[in-house]
């Protein structure tokens, strides 16, 4: 006996899986350039290390409430999330541009420049009124 084949899907079941497709994507993207540990992440947004990391896998599609909350620890919205990035402006298309032509040790050392900047920014966030931590 000969089975009925699949109906295609609908448009709204073809927009949610895209929807779930870039919300990973972009949120794999925030906990890989961020430099903070998974664990952590997962922690502050009320779940284990696991849950994230096979939620990053694709093993299954997070619920809304947990993508708004790690939406907010990256201080970005559920629409952020959702949503494809949005085109570089034309600052940062002169920064890739000029990475690129640099010769690769120098790429190196602007790499790890980029990141000591970055954290000191981060750093400097979470320190009261703006200052620098004190050591």
């Amino acid at each position: 006996m000969a089975t009925a084949p699949t109906p295609p899907p609908d448009a709204t079941s073809v927009t949610r899986a895209r929807s779930h497709v870039t919300a990973r994507r972009n949120i794999g993207f925030l906990v890989k350039s961020s430099g903070i540990a998974r664990r952590t992440i997962a922690e502050a947004v009320g779940k284990t290390d696991t849950w994230l990391r096979r939620y990053l896998a694709g093993e299954f599609n997070a619920r809304l409430e947990d993508l708004i909350d790690l939406a907010g620890f990256f201080d970005r919205t559920l629409y952020d999330i959702l949503n494809e990035p949005d085109t570089p402006t034309r600052g940062e298309e002169l920064l890739i541009r000029n990475y690129r032509a640099l010769p690769p040790e120098v790429q190196r050392h602007l790499e790890v420049s980029s990141d000591l900047l970055l954290r000191a920014a981060r750093a400097r966030q979470r320190s009261p009124r703006g200052r620098p931590p004190r050591r």
